[in-house]
């Protein structure tokens, strides 16, 4: 994505905030030095969601993965490189660390992900996940 990102993750405290302004604080510096720039780069807070049934847990799953089909940047789902299934479906050894005991990985064998995530989302699906 070339304007936000989707990420999902556990976490056991509530120390959300802290790692979402981390990761945007470093990204943005680093941003603006590779490219000679001043200024903010990101506009607003970022959101956040519970995730109180797996339902809703697969669905965001789905959702995040198809992110890149919506957007126009790739056209099949587990083709961009910085999600899960891209890893997955390609076998890397080099999975980052906090996706090596992903819920998804130890739920579903490498055909159930694909076959799970490789549905397109209908309009039900959309309408419930805008909802949240």
């Amino acid at each position: 994505m070339d304007n936000h990102y989707h990420i999902l993750l556990e976490t056991s405290s509530e120390n959300l905030s802290l790692f979402t302004r981390a990761v945007n604080t470093n990204y943005a510096i680093y941003f603006n030095k590779k490219h000679k720039r001043v200024d903010h780069l990101w506009q607003g807070r970022h959101k956040s969601y519970y995730i109180v049934n797996e339902s809703y847990l697969y669905e965001l799953f789905r959702y995040i993965e198809h992110n890149p089909l919506k957007a126009k940047i790739y056209e099949k789902v587990g083709d961009y490189p910085y999600t899960l299934l891209h890893t997955v479906l390609n076998k890397h050894k080099d999975i980052i660390s906090c996706a090596k005991h992903s819920k998804l990985k130890e739920e579903f064998h490498h055909k159930g992900i694909q076959d799970l995530l490789e549905r397109p989302l209908n309009k039900k699906e959309l309408k419930f996940l805008k909802e949240k």
